[in-house]
């Protein structure tokens, strides 16, 4: 207390001494400061909230993100997932899926749009196409007339074409079968004709102005490679049961089944056998082998070729012996001969007619259709149908473009084109830049690419043809539904669908057919290497993927990420072996070349490295290496594009509840685009048999190669995803 005495007492003697003026100053001074301080603090403090964008979209995004992420998660251990545990955690996959993705989401989004336009009544004002699209949704969902007629109708329509053995028995005339007179008849009806061999309307590989007709293996299983083990594999032997059961549902005798059905599965062990497997496919300079049908009759004689070609192009064409064919693979219409040879006829009759029936399931009663079930459970694990208005909904979207046209009319916003368009060109652009840029290609390469690049064209949501009501009644003009009959319709729009490709070999191939381009209700993005273009419908631009509302960090880190995944198939293994105007030239100079293969190696290596945890499977690293390189360098571009928009415009505010950068966002809006949860059985049957790694993989191991991730994140090198060794082409 006595020194805080003294001190009032010596500062009131210091006031005292001061002069008035003096004082006034040093008032004047003080209250100066205090306003200064006040300013900067509010400043500061409207600094700070104007760095959060509290629009009603951000905080709609900021949600959905948080909904998905876990923030309890490190990036730098495991970006998926940081990214994706809340939505694995929270999704529940009902047992009419065997997978939930972001993909299959918006799928679903367009589906329910796509159901409020199909159930409304047909009215005298609606075009034809759309009564066509309205027709065949009600021919599906005609269950009453299914369940009483299909069936039956059916095995009619195969008794007229001489019968399925195993159901006809003793009747069955093996004298009177001809295994191509079968398939003639198969043509007629719009079934399954590709059973042995498959035949292609496709561009021309040598000359992309022109379509050819393409002899190629056919599809046989999704599980080819299982298959090719042989009968002791569980799948097959859970689908040589599905045979027998629907062999039984036909009619079939129970011994007779068991029997005739193993000599089915053995024929189709046997031809998988002989088919080339996916991964020794990416050379298309192997498959670009021209035949006349004169050549094709010599070295493959067990084929009345010019007859089998001319029944199924009629009535649109009719080819001679110096028409040319492309044949892909020779070697197993070599090899095809000595099974066809080999096998007994009452077994080649079964196996014929078992994979029409097989692909005509879908349309019968539902005793059938569960018998596909109890396959289909063993296959993917899934355990229950889809609603059957969702099932109907996929058969409309057949006629794509009356459904696409359809679609856009009532649900697509105009104004995504345009910033679609701004995010595709800026992306473009980049993507030149790096060609420009990367250290191992030679000059004259690097001319061939960019002139590639340049030429790249892209098609965005929809062609405005699909507004043109007579340009769309024009091209459905020869297709007749029957609301009343759905099997019959749904082959007309086979036999139609057939017809149209037919029409083309005798037409000049146009790359901008608006035709070709009008899958709008498709959740998907596409690179063709035929055209050098680039598609993104009008179905994927919503949701995870884009809003035209919400920060360009969001809509770059996951439609970007897509954007410049396709352009970069223009310069994978395989689509770099196409010129700009999409023909088969081998463009590259042989030290670039190597260094390309190098490059790619070390991505085959990288992945193939990989061990799926649950699974026991290693990634295919050869199979996936086309999607392997897009994803790589797909992300970088679209990162790259980002950073030049902002600072070509300005830094774009963060989202509110969350904790990161806009850099960052980039990065967890990609994570959020890939998030899905995929039963066991599935997820095994991907990793054996198709192009894509899983999506665990498709986010992880490009951010582990981006060394801009690892900045963003600040993620210690060695750590988990910020390796020391890296893998990157473009």
């Amino acid at each position: 207390m006595i020194n805080e005495q003294s001190s009032k007492a010596k500062y009131s003697s210091w006031w005292k001494r001061r002069t008035r003026l003096e004082r006034w100053l040093l008032l004047a001074v003080t209250l100066l400061i205090i306003v200064v301080i006040i300013i900067l603090a509010v400043k500061l403090s409207a600094g700070k909230t104007s760095e959060v964008c509290l629009s009603p979209s951000c905080i709609q995004t900021a949600a959905e993100v948080l909904q998905k992420v876990d923030l309890n998660i490190d990036p730098c251990q495991d970006f998926y997932k940081f990214s994706c545990a809340n939505f694995i955690k929270n999704t529940a996959l009902p047992q009419y899926k065997s997978s939930i993705s972001s993909f299959s989401l918006v799928s679903d989004t367009v589906d329910e749009q796509m159901r409020t336009l199909l159930e409304k009544p047909i009215k005298e004002t609606d075009t034809r196409a759309f009564v066509l699209v309205k027709s065949i949704y009600q021919a599906c969902m005609n269950t009453t007339e299914i369940e009483a007629h299909s069936v039956e109708d059916l095995k009619r329509t195969l008794r007229g074409m001489g019968g399925w053995p195993v159901v006809e028995g003793q009747r069955w005339n093996e004298r009177g079968f001809d295994w191509t007179h079968t398939i003639y008849e198969f043509m007629k009806f719009g079934f399954n004709s590709n059973i042995f061999f498959e035949f292609n309307v496709s561009p021309n590989v040598s000359d992309s102005s022109k379509d050819t007709l393409t002899l190629d293996q056919p599809f046989i299983v999704s599980f080819d490679k299982i298959m090719r083990r042989g009968f002791n594999e569980t799948l097959v032997r859970a689908y040589y049961d599905y045979m027998v059961k629907i062999a039984k549902g036909f009619g079939a005798e129970e011994e007779a089944a068991h029997k005739e059905m193993r000599d089915v599965i053995e024929l189709d062990i046997a031809i998988t056998r002989i088919t080339v497997p996916s991964e020794k496919r990416r050379n298309s300079s192997l498959e670009d082998n021209p035949y006349t049908i004169k050549q094709l009759e010599k070295e493959f004689p067990y084929v009345p070729w010019l007859t089998y070609i001319n029944v199924m192009l009629q009535p649109v064409k009719i080819m001679t012996y110096d028409d040319y064919i492309t044949v892909t693979l020779p070697q197993y219409f070599k090899d095809l001969e000595k099974v066809i040879r080999g096998t007994p006829k009452r077994t080649m009759a079964n196996y014929m007619f078992w994979k029409v029936v097989k692909g005509l399931i879908t349309y019968l009663t539902d005793d059938m259709r569960r018998l596909q079930l109890g396959f289909s459970k063993v296959l993917s694990g899934r355990s229950e149908r889809d609603a059957r208005w969702k099932e109907c909904i996929l058969k409309p979207k057949r006629i794509y473009i009356a459904s696409g046209a359809l679609y856009v009319r009532h649900f697509f916003k105009k104004e995504a084109k345009n910033t679609m368009l701004e995010i595709v060109n800026n992306i473009q652009e980049q993507f030149r830049e790096v060609l420009q840029t990367v250290d191992w290609m030679d000059e004259i390469t690097r001319k061939h690419a960019l002139e590639k690049a340049k030429a790249m064209s892209a098609h965005i949501a929809y062609p405005d043809e699909l507004l043109d009501d007579k340009k769309i009644d024009e091209y459905y003009a020869n297709l007749t539904v029957n609301p009343l009959k759905y099997l019959e319709s749904m082959m007309n729009v086979t036999l139609f669908t057939q017809r149209v490709f037919y029409e083309r070999l005798d037409n000049p191939s146009s790359k901008d057919d608006w035709r070709n381009h009008a899958h709008a209700t498709v959740t998907n993005a596409f690179y063709d290497q035929s055209e050098n273009s680039i598609e993104f419908p009008a179905s994927i631009l919503q949701g995870v993927f884009f809003d035209n509302s919400r920060p360009h960090y969001m809509n770059y880190g996951a439609i970007g990420y897509i954007i410049g995944h396709e352009i970069t198939h223009g310069f994978d293994d395989e689509g770099r072996q196409f010129d700009k105007d999409g023909n088969l030239v081998d463009w590259w100079q042989p030290k670039t070349k190597s260094a390309f293969d190098v490059k790619a190696q070390c991505i085959i290596d990288q992945y193939s490295n990989i061990t799926v945890p649950g699974i026991n499977l290693n990634l295919n690293g050869i199979n996936t290496q086309g999607e392997n390189i897009a994803d790589n360098g797909g992300i970088k571009q679209a990162y790259l594009a980002y950073k030049k928009w902002v600072n070509k415009h300005q830094p774009e505010r963060t989202l509110p509840g969350l904790p990161y950068t806009p850099e960052q966002m980039f990065w967890i809006s990609a994570g959020n685009t890939w998030c899905d949860v995929e039963r066991r059985e599935e997820l095994q049957i991907n990793i054996m048999d198709r192009y894509h790694s899983p999506n665990y993989y498709r986010i992880n191991v490009p951010l582990m190669n981006s060394e801009y991730f690892a900045k963003d994140f600040n993620c210690p090198v060695g750590s988990p995803m910020n390796p020391v060794h890296k893998c990157l082409i473009w």
